[in-house]
């Protein structure tokens, strides 16, 4: 039988944190690139002109900068000058 101290519960915590972040399987800063994998969301840097992010077609439309797009993604192209952050899916 083992004792469970508050130090275990917040260590416990600490790693279901760890596990269930954003970055942990890491991250790609994007230009006026496209790139191709699994993606777990996007996070627009500056305000931003995406033309394609995997199914869903945002052709025309502006994302204002700060803004996370959370879903599944398979691919993803920034527009001319712009920034983007895609979370890669574990």
């Amino acid at each position: 039988m083992s004792i469970n101290t508050t130090t275990d519960r917040i260590l416990d915590k600490s790693r279901q944190g760890i596990d269930e972040s954003l970055g942990k399987c890491g991250a790609q800063m994007l230009g006026t690139d496209a790139v191709t994998g699994k993606f777990r969301a996007i996070q627009f840097i500056s305000e931003t002109a995406i033309t394609t992010a995997g199914t869903l077609t945002l052709v025309g439309k502006t994302i204002p900068a700060g803004i996370v797009l959370y879903g599944e993604f398979t691919s993803v192209t920034a527009g001319a000058g712009d920034s983007v952050i895609v979370y890669n899916a574990c």
